[in-house]
């Protein structure tokens, strides 16, 4: 009997611990494995080397606000990224269809995609595209740099039966299509008041309401608000009907987006090559103002695309094979050119043979050879050595230090007091040589091209100090004309060139002629070349134009270089010579990774 009692004790005991066992496996979830850097799944880190100056497509200048913009955000027309980069319907259904009117005009004819809509669950229709050709006409909001642009449009109308389709009645423009194809942004969103409801878009692009105070005035107010920094960077603020959403931005440090659930565009995204893709989960903009951090940085896995890579640093990854295990590098052709500014405002700079004589003084092989590592090709003016129109011709200013010199002692820059530093008589007064060389801190190319600079120009007596800014605090000083030398690079579109914003006479003051060059002559020639249609005619404006620009020398054409990207080899990813060289939204998460990151 008690061996039967010490039995059933058993038997019980072992059904307690099995009960026991069986909820513990039951209730307890598996340890997650400590995550590296490197395993951040579906989420793709770039390197920015700063904030850019604003989250707003009419209002921003600077390039990266375009490339983040460009996932929140969207245009009527796309480009492809290859060649011949041919545009696209993007947020439209197709190009638009164009006819010539009996009085000359141009009709582009638009209908935006059935499945757009707004985060808010509206449709996206014409009356959105003309909320945002309104506010790009209003002379109150910051947006002068496009307004020249948009100059040849003379009415954009509705259809009164499709709230889908919307008309641009225009002047010949040989980039009608693609300032006709621009962003389109939700009005409900930003004009919260339907403010500009008001008024007709002639009224605006005419400034007839300016005879009547009291629209005056509403209008200020629409573009003070609208103009305000809670809609250029709070997050409850910023919306498009892209595939993402704007989450946060910690100044300094980082941009958070994020994919938005069921984002409309998914359903194309098969039908229409990769136009609609959007895979990320996330992309996050990382800003280290320094290169060398970023590098370290990425090494460790906490970024996965940079571009711009340093040239010396790019070298020294293409030989770590250790960092080719994790990264692809890329080295497609950069539609850019870096150039110095000299200030034609400038009472010294305004004298030609002082902007030639620095020009003689910049040697810009050894600038491709020591900074750029061979990764650059010298330019001699505006245009991309790659395009049709670009002027063989013309060949950059020789490095050449007795010319240099020669021309400033023909403009009477002399050292007539011994002290080593040139001057002259200017009103009755002894004026010294003596500049500021500007740059946006972080970027040690540009640092670097100024102490070349420097050094150059000391050996001709002429004394020139190097000061770095924080980027948004240089882009100030620059579109302020507060500098007398400045580096900076002009980023290009495949497309054709319009000089307007950057070369006219009326882009100084609001536009993005910084170094205000310019004369009734080269207006024109601008002003010819928008409305030229003839490829060929226009080709030799274009020559001409450059030939200009190359003997008032505003610029000290530098360089176009080949762009530098490194992208974590953990993602399916190709580079484009269109900017900035990828397509973070095409990015795919390898299959094993995917599997992995669930």
């Amino acid at each position: 009997m008690k061996k039967i009692l010490r039995f059933l004790q058993i038997i019980t005991l072992l059904c307690i611990v099995n009960f026991i066992i069986s909820i513990s496996l039951i209730t307890s979830k598996p340890k997650k494995a400590k995550q590296n850097k490197e395993d951040k799944g579906n989420i793709v880190v770039i390197h920015e080397l700063g904030d850019p100056d604003k989250i707003q497509p009419s209002n921003s200048t600077s390039a990266n606000s375009t490339y983040i913009e460009g996932n929140i955000f969207m245009t009527l027309l796309g480009n492809e990224s290859t060649p011949p980069f041919e545009s696209y319907g993007y947020l439209a259904e197709s190009t638009p269809k164009t006819t010539e009117l009996y009085d000359g005009t141009v009709k582009y004819e638009y209908r935006l995609r059935d499945e757009a809509i707004w985060d808010n669950g509206t449709p996206v229709t014409g009356e959105d595209v003309l909320f945002s050709y309104k506010v790009y006409q209003t002379e109150y909001v910051d947006c002068e740099h496009l307004r020249g642009y948009m100059d040849f449009i003379i009415d954009v109308k509705l259809d009164q039966q499709d709230p889908k389709k919307v008309y641009f009645i225009t002047k010949k423009y040989f980039l009608g299509e693609a300032w006709t194809g621009y962003w389109v942004l939700p009005r409900y969103n930003y004009d919260r008041n339907n403010i500009l409801e008001k008024f007709s878009f002639k009224e605006i692009k005419n400034k007839t309401y300016k005879s009547n105070a009291q629209k005056d005035n509403i209008l200020r107010e629409f573009a003070e608000e609208y103009n305000s920094e809670k809609f250029q960077r709070e997050q409850e603020y910023i919306s498009g009907c892209g595939p993402y959403e704007f989450v946060e931005w910690v100044t300094g440090q980082r941009i958070k987006l994020k994919k938005k659930e069921n984002w409309w565009g998914d359903q194309l995204a098969s039908k229409e090559n990769n136009h609609f893709d959007a895979n990320p989960e996330e992309i996050i903009y990382e800003i280290i103002n320094d290169y060398t951090t970023a590098i370290t940085a990425m090494k460790d896995g906490s970024i996965d695309v940079m571009r711009s890579v340093p040239a010396k640093n790019f070298v020294n990854l293409k030989e770590n094979k250790k960092f080719l295990e994790k990264y692809n590098l890329h080295t497609p052709v950069a539609m850019s050119y870096l150039y110095i500014g000299m200030n034609m405002d400038h009472p010294i700079l305004s004298d030609l043979n002082v902007r030639k004589a620095f020009s003689h003084m910049v040697d810009r092989q050894k600038i491709i050879d020591q900074l750029y590592k061979g990764y650059a090709q010298e330019v001699s003016g505006p245009i991309h050595p790659t395009k049709a129109y670009y002027n063989k011709e013309i060949k950059p200013y020789e490095y050449d230090i007795k010319k240099a010199e020669q021309l400033l002692n023909e403009s009477g820059w002399t050292d007539s007091d011994g002290d080593g530093i040139r001057d002259k008589m200017v009103d009755g007064e002894k004026v010294d040589m003596k500049f500021t060389f500007k740059y946006n801190t972080g970027n040690d190319i540009r640092q670097n091209i100024g102490l070349m600079f420097q050094q150059d120009a000391k050996r001709l007596g002429i004394e020139i100090e190097i000061l770095g800014r924080e980027w948004t605090v240089y882009l100030d000083e620059v579109k302020s004309h507060k500098f007398e030398f400045n580096c900076l690079g002009w980023v290009q579109g495949t497309g054709l060139d319009d000089f307007r914003q950057i070369w006219h006479t009326e882009s100084i003051n609001g536009g993005s002629n910084y170094v205000s060059f310019g004369d009734n002559t080269s207006d024109k020639i601008i002003e010819e070349i928008q409305q030229e249609l003839n490829e060929e005619a226009r080709n030799k404006l274009y020559k001409e134009f450059q030939n200009i620009i190359h003997g008032q020398a505003p610029y000290i054409f530098l360089c176009s270089s080949q762009e530098r990207i490194s992208i974590n080899s953990r993602f399916e990813a190709q580079s484009y010579i269109a900017r900035p060289g990828y397509n973070e939204k095409e990015f795919t998460l390898k299959n094993n990774l995917a599997e992995t990151a669930q």
